[in-house]
Parts: C-alpha cells; sequence; structure tokens
C-alpha cells in the first residue's frame, strides 16, 4: 500500500516544518513548498494533464508571495484538480466571511490559524476515508 500524500504550501517554514513532522508520524508523506508556483500547470498557466492527482490532499496559507492561497485552490479546482477539492483546505490567521464564502464555495475547508494540529489531522483523516 503506497502511503497518501499531502502537499503543504506555506511561506513559513515552521509551519512547513511543524506539519510536515507531526503528519509524517501517521505515515504520511508530507511534500512542502513555500509557494503554489510548485504546481507546473499553475507555473506555466495551462491545465494540468495529469490523468490523476499528483497528492492526495492539500492544505495551502492564505497570504504568500506570488499567488495567495485561495486564487490556488480556486485555480487548481477549475484547471486541474476537480475531485480533489474537498481535500484541500485553507489554513489562515486572517479568515474573511468573504474568504470564507468563496472557500466554500469551491468544496474546500478552511481552518483559522491558530488551529490544533488535531483538528487538522482528524479533518486528514475523515476526507481520506470517505
Amino acid at each position: 500500500m503506497t502511503k497518501q500524500r499531502i502537499l503543504v504550501i506555506d511561506d513559513e517554514e515552521s509551519i512547513r516544518f511543524t506539519l510536515q513532522n507531526y503528519l509524517g508520524q501517521f505515515g504520511y508523506e508530507v511534500i512542502t513548498a513555500d509557494n503554489p508556483q510548485v504546481c507546473s500547470s499553475l507555473r506555466d498557466n495551462r491545465s494540468c494533464t495529469r490523468t490523476g492527482p499528483c497528492v492526495d490532499v492539500v492544505l495551502v496559507d492564505l497570504h504568500m508571495p506570488v499567488t495567495d492561497g485561495l486564487a490556488y485552490l480556486e485555480s487548481r479546482i477549475r484547471y486541474g484538480c476537480p475531485n480533489l477539492a474537498r481535500r484541500m483546505a485553507l489554513i489562515s490567521g486572517n479568515l474573511s466571511q468573504e474568504v470564507k464564502e468563496r472557500v466554500r464555495e469551491t468544496g474546500a475547508a478552511c481552518f483559522q490559524k491558530p488551529v490544533p494540529l488535531t483538528e487538522i489531522y482528524a479533518w486528514i483523516v475523515q476526507v481520506t476515508t470517505e
């Protein structure tokens, strides 16, 4: 059985490190990036050509350089990962009502920082076993 893969995109190294170590202890393969441009189809401004998702879960911060996390989620759902929407989550210390509503419209989840790691883990278990 292959490990489930989680992509964590956050410009804060300490958050990437913490999530990678915490989730890794449960057997997940955690891939980290400091900006959304890790996705080649987003970087090259084109639709994804993969036949299936490259990761099982995506956790992305809202405020980052280059593009924000919400724009990343909306782009990936529209152009490359529509079946992954319910396994994507936006994490931020500043979630306005407008942002929460836009996230809900995508089908993704959102978490307000500071969020207990146990809450993120419980959500991952829920969405990957449905």
